[in-house]
């Protein structure tokens, strides 16, 4: 929860484009919490307008967090205290297995005037409106896309099961199962 409110913070004084996406996003609507199923916070920023500043950097840095590019965009613990960490997340690790920290990932996604492209699936997504709406966490308000575009963010990548939480073993992802079942009804259609 902290790093999601620095990063808003961050992203809110420099003005970038963002909004809460797929695992934060289902985690907001289905519980009002951070989804405890995941190992990260999932955010969207207009792929067209996002642009790692110095001065991006620098207010990340003055918050004690770097922005890095792996794939996607993380931004994540520059020094991780792990005795602070909360229990219960998979941190990130990276190639030599030497860092261990919580992240933010930062999905660039690619944003039209009536539709956007969901990063994960790659279906466009309609866009019914640009103006924004609000969704709580832990009673802290995000930005999100009005509830009919979250709604079809949130059934593109989890399916019609979203309402409920993952059963039985969960590998570090924590809806493996989803993301399965999601790509074998896509591969029958």
């Amino acid at each position: 929860m902290d790093l999601l409110s620095v990063l808003h913070e961050v992203f809110r004084f420099h003005d970038i484009f963002h909004v809460l996406g797929y695992g934060t996003l289902l985690g907001a609507v289905r519980g009002g919490d951070i989804n405890p199923y995941e190992v990260d916070n999932d955010i969207l920023v207009n792929a067209t307008a996002f642009n790692i500043t110095a001065r991006l950097q620098h207010s990340l840095l003055a918050k004690k967090m770097i922005i890095f590019k792996d794939s996607i965009y993380r931004v994540c613990e520059l020094d991780p205290d792990r005795a602070a960490r909360p229990t219960g997340w998979t941190p990130w690790l990276d190639k030599s297995n030497s860092r261990i920290c919580l992240y933010n990932d930062v999905y660039p996604t690619i944003m039209r005037a009536k539709y956007l492209v969901d990063w994960v699936t790659g279906d466009q997504v309609r866009l019914t409106s640009w103006k924004l709406d609000s969704i709580s966490i832990r009673n802290v308000s995000f930005p999100s896309f009005p509830s009919d575009v979250s709604m079809q963010l949130i059934l593109n990548r989890y399916g019609p099961g979203w309402e409920s939480p993952p059963s039985g073993q969960l590998n570090r992802h924590g809806h493996e199962q989803w993301k399965v079942s999601l790509v074998e009804r896509v591969g029958r259609e």
